[in-house]
């Protein structure tokens, strides 16, 4: 409770929502989403946060990238939605109030239906951490400003030694990354889908928030640790500098974790968009190039939804 006797709504989960859409759709795609979609998601009254991040085709060369099929590979666009209040967000009231919005955005026509969803999944806020000299509390480091994020996801070697993996994180990876400059703050979750089929976040309705990416395993997500870290710098730099720190971590046994304790899934690096500027370019070599293609990106308008 604030001095005027309100109270404070923390910030207490986050959906990682990952998408592909061909480069010939970068300024009318999110156009779309910056002036529709997104406001439309941040006026519902769960949503407290909502960040929105591309990875251009010379970010996605950055030394240190490991690429997860669990995360659909090293999908362009990555959006996060962040939850706060007495509704619980995995709550079959809370996913009514998201397919009751998306519903009436559908019927309007107001869906984006070009593209192909790769990854989806809710996480609950377990810890967050800043680097020395930033002074905010826990509870406001998501809210810090940013030049972009890096998704590092991995894997404890079971549910009953999750705690050693984030020992691990807290005791001597998190103080080694806060030497790095550049690197602002980090936010621990926990996974909290509980959606049945083993997919990473089930079927949604909007276009990014649809279920797709590699099933995890039984028991979903119950070994997984996702950290989001924050970047002051732009974060093709901070991966270098991280990738160049690894060399004196690994020679001093300080990476990869003890015993097997963290195994790493994915490192992967994000610019912040920044709304109505998309001079980046997406595209990518090889065959791995999404063309254009009409696909209902929205998924199933059904009772799973969160998007």
């Amino acid at each position: 409770m604030d001095a005027r006797g309100s109270v404070a709504v923390e910030i207490d989960g986050m959906m990682l929502a990952l998408l592909e859409i061909p480069a010939e759709c970068t300024v009318e795609y999110n156009r779309w989403y910056d002036l529709d979609h997104m406001p439309e998601h941040l006026a519902k009254s769960d949503v407290l946060l909502g960040r929105r991040y591309v990875a251009p085709r010379d970010l996605r060369e950055a030394p240190g990238v490991v690429r997860s099929d669990l995360l659909g590979g090293y999908p362009p666009y990555l959006t996060t939605y962040w939850f706060g209040g007495p509704l619980e967000m995995t709550s079959e009231q809370a996913r009514e109030g998201w397919l009751a919005l998306d519903r009436t955005l559908l019927k309007g026509g107001r869906f984006w239906r070009i593209g192909r969803p790769r990854h989806s999944s809710r996480w609950r806020v377990a810890a967050a951490w800043s680097r020395p000299g930033c002074l905010v509390r826990p509870v406001a480091v998501p809210y810090l400003a940013h030049r972009g994020v890096i998704v590092a996801l991995g894997r404890a070697p079971s549910a009953a030694r999750l705690g050693e993996a984030v020992d691990w994180w807290e005791r001597v990876h998190l103080p080694d990354l806060a030497a790095v400059p550049g690197l602002l703050g980090a936010v621990r979750l926990k996974w909290a889908d509980e959606i049945g089929g083993g997919e990473a976040g089930g079927s949604e309705t909007s276009g990014d928030e649809a279920g797709g990416g590699e099933a995890v395993d039984a028991a979903p997500g119950s070994d997984l640790v996702l950290h989001m870290l924050l970047c002051e710098d732009p974060p093709e730099l901070v991966m270098g500098r991280i990738e160049e720190a690894k060399r004196y971590w690994r020679a001093v046994g300080r990476f990869p974790a003890h015993r097997g304790a963290y195994e790493e899934l994915a490192f992967l690096p994000y610019r912040l968009i920044v709304p109505l500027e998309y001079d980046f370019d997406i595209t990518e070599d090889g065959t791995e190039e999404v063309t254009a293609r009409t696909a209902d990106v929205t998924g199933d308008v059904r009772g799973d939804t969160a998007g």
